[in-house]
């Protein structure tokens, strides 16, 4: 599979059809553009190709910085100022708050965080452990290593 990082500018075109194979309204075109706005940071868009044919995708906010809202913010996470699930066991102290920005930050509006696409339900095809690597942002606009990389 190869996972491109798409956007700011709207839906790729792939999204629709990805969204049309998903039973989830919050991936539609006409969710992300209504309630969109109400998350905080850019769109951004991960889009996994098998053969060059659209498999599946999630939608993302690039975060260059801290959000204002602490439930976005992934310091406030680690340093405990939100509820958690799980205890936290890496101590904020442990990272450099800097190297925390920018960031993707894998939500849709309504809070929930859904693949879009017919290999959506198929999980050895979506491995997002596997593509982190790729998702920062080239700096400077320049391609940076792993960027658009095949995920085995």
């Amino acid at each position: 599979m190869r996972v491109e990082l798409r956007g700011p500018d709207g839906c790729p075109p792939e999204w629709a059809m990805l969204a049309d194979a998903t039973a989830d309204f919050a991936v539609s075109g006409r969710w992300l553009e209504t309630m969109g706005p109400l998350l905080p940071g850019q769109p951004r868009w991960l889009i996994g190709t098998v053969d060059g044919s659209p498999q599946v995708g999630l939608h993302a906010r690039l975060l260059e910085t801290a959000p204002a809202e602490s439930r976005y913010d992934v310091g406030a996470v680690l340093r405990g100022e939100i509820p958690a699930f799980e205890p936290r066991s890496v101590p904020l102290s442990a990272f450099d708050s800097e190297a925390l920005y920018p960031a993707l930050l894998f939500v849709l509006p309504g809070y929930t965080c859904v693949p879009a696409g017919p290999g959506a339900a198929d999980s050895p095809s979506w491995r997002i452990s596997r593509i982190h690597g790729s998702c920062r942002p080239p700096p400077c606009g320049r391609p940076s290593p792993g960027f658009g990389t095949p995920v085995r």
